[in-house]
């Protein structure tokens, strides 16, 4: 009995091991299979464009010369965001029981409260004029699988294409919706309205930082077949005395005529309207217009991109067809303002370095998350707000807790779930990168705020690493007066941390005390570690229900000297 027991178990475990070999096995040939595709993929983009094929024949040229055009959704919680993103990407109703969201929401515990918690974002494209559509909707399953291959085809078939950034409603997720206002970039923001709930607490809040960071919006009212008159005609009523104390006036959108003047309202200059549409994901009530309006409004910002980058290099010489970038991305902010808007006119810069120096624009990555693919190792994700990247270029990635920045290798590039040899300004792309040093690359070296030069970059880049800085604020509220010692929660860019108030002065010199209302000079010292800082960066910061916003004026050293101010911001980053 000993022996046979021996002899089962012996057995048992032989075909334990023999079975775990097979799965092995499997799931290395199919790592090898999607490294090969991939591989293939980007040779086969590279090749198409060094051979400086015409943009007909060569699909990556026309994929790397199009502008990633952003749209932030707002609003309250249960106002229909979600729902909406999903009718808009699927091109399908929703069923009024939640199908439309279960295609945006990624989480398990999303899908069973039906709220946004955290940053999607979602993908829509467009082909001679028509909206390219993930494979066929009726067979569509929701989860994180479906999305990402969902992102793949649309992005390698479109040549327009619009990120949809769904922001979180509750107000207890607002420290992660105003990360996605400062750090994504957006290029304008699409503020929900529920008809049968009207205006809300969260609803005024969205609109107030849309306005402080100078980004167009329009509204969109859903669920107004679940509204009675009475209720659908008081909600217009406090949505128009909302945009009035913002400074904006209602454009109604009713019929297709009314297009293009929505359009015209939001150029960064026309700030005075706000168009509205009015809506229902149900029954399907004035979605053709949304989506006509969505189309325009992505397919005219891209193509204008487009052809000033062709004019601004239509007379140089050498290089592929295929590495010419699109325009920069203004960033979030009004067109006015040269300090916010990044550098137009990028040069081309080639792989060997010989452009000139004086025209290589400086590179700067700004990112936003990190990922770590089985068999991959460290991807980094960020949006390129100037420059071009390269597969194969040496990046440095900072800065640190201390203030450092180290040096990284790309190994390859992924634009929208798409390979791709290279990347360029206005675009968001992710990077596969190996360390050039003997310390091995962790996810803990990575945080949300930090950014990527290039060799060319780092030593400006360490100059704008400091802790404290001066900004020109407003106070929008506050319950007492603000003074020295204050500690608020900073917004800037990618960055989030909290920093110390040093010293408040008025515009004549004068040391003052702040409250709701003031317009002050206030000096900040980050609490925790340095930042890379840009002076005419937009920021906001808050405290529970306190919070203001301004602009950089001043950063400084740590021994106290300016090392930037507004005056040189031209020349700047």
């Amino acid at each position: 009995a000993t022996a046979t027991a021996t002899a089962t178990a012996t057995a048992t475990a032989t075909t334990t091991r023999a079975r775990a070999c097979v799965r092995a096995g499997r799931q290395a040939g199919r790592q090898a299979g999607r490294m090969a595709a991939a591989t293939a993929t980007a040779t086969a983009v590279g090749d198409s464009g060094a051979a400086g094929a015409s943009p007909k024949a060569t699909s990556e040229r026309g994929f790397a010369e199009t502008k990633d055009f952003r749209i932030a959704t707002l609003g309250n919680v249960d106002s229909g965001k979600s729902t909406l993103v999903g009718c808009l990407t699927r091109g399908l109703l929703d069923d009024g029981r939640g199908k439309a969201r279960s295609y945006v929401l990624r989480h398990q515990h999303e899908q069973k409260r039906g709220q946004s918690s955290a940053v999607t974002m979602t993908l829509m494209g467009y082909k001679a004029g028509e909206q390219v559509l993930p494979g066929n909707p009726a067979d569509a399953k929701p989860g994180r699988g479906s999305h990402n291959k969902d992102f793949f085809e649309v992005a390698s078939k479109a040549t327009h294409r619009l990120q949809l950034v769904d922001l979180c409603g509750h107000q207890k997720y607002l420290k992660s919706s105003i990360y996605g206002l400062t750090a994504m970039s957006p290029d304008a923001a699409l503020v929900v309205v529920g008809a049968e709930r009207g205006i809300q607490r969260m609803t005024r809040e969205h609109v107030g930082l849309a306005c402080a960071l100078r980004i167009p919006f329009f509204i969109v009212m859903t669920k107004v077949d679940m509204a009675p008159p009475d209720v659908l005609k008081e909600s217009q009523m406090r949505l128009k005395r909302l945009l009035k104390r913002a400074g904006r006036k209602a454009f109604m959108v009713r019929e297709e005529a009314d297009l293009e003047g929505a359009i015209r309202c939001m150029e960064a200059s026309q700030t005075a309207f706000a168009p509205i549409i009015e809506v229902s994901c149900v029954t399907g009530q004035n979605m053709d217009n949304l989506r006509a309006f969505v189309r325009l409004l992505t397919t005219t910002k891209t193509e204008t991109a487009i052809s000033h980058s062709e004019e601004k290099h239509s007379d140089e010489e050498g290089g592929a067809a295929g590495d010419e970038p699109p325009s920069a991305r203004r960033g979030g902010a009004s067109e006015a303002d040269p300090v916010i808007t990044p550098l137009e006119g990028v040069a081309q810069a080639n792989a060997s370095g010989a452009a000139d120096a004086a025209e290589v624009v400086p590179l700067k990555i700004s990112l936003d998350d990190t990922y770590t693919p089985p068999g991959v190792g460290i991807v980094i994700g960020g949006t390129i707000n100037k420059g071009h990247v390269h597969v194969g270029q040496k990046l440095f990635v900072g800065p640190t807790k201390l203030g450092e920045w180290f040096p990284v290798a790309v190994r390859s590039i992924h634009r929208q779930c798409v390979p791709s040899r290279n990347a360029y300004t206005g675009q968001h792309a992710t990077f596969a990168i190996k360390s050039l040093t003997k310390t091995a690359l962790k996810r803990d070296n990575f945080r949300k705020g930090m950014v990527a030069v290039d060799e060319h970059s780092l030593a400006e880049a360490q100059r704008f690493t400091v802790r404290e800085f001066e900004a020109d604020i407003k106070v929008l509220h506050h319950s007492t007066t603000i003074d020295r010692g204050y500690s608020p929660f900073i917004h800037l860019a990618g960055i989030r941390q909290s920093a110390r108030i040093v010293e408040i002065r008025s515009a004549a010199g004068e040391e003052v005390v702040a409250r709701t209302g003031s317009q002050v000079f206030v000096r900040f010292r980050f609490l925790h570690q340095p930042e890379f800082v840009e002076v005419g960066r937009p920021m906001i910061f808050r405290e529970g229900n306190a919070k203001g916003c301004g602009r950089i004026t001043r950063i400084f050293d740590e021994s106290g000297d300016a090392v930037a101010s507004e005056a040189d911001a031209g020349n700047a980053w």
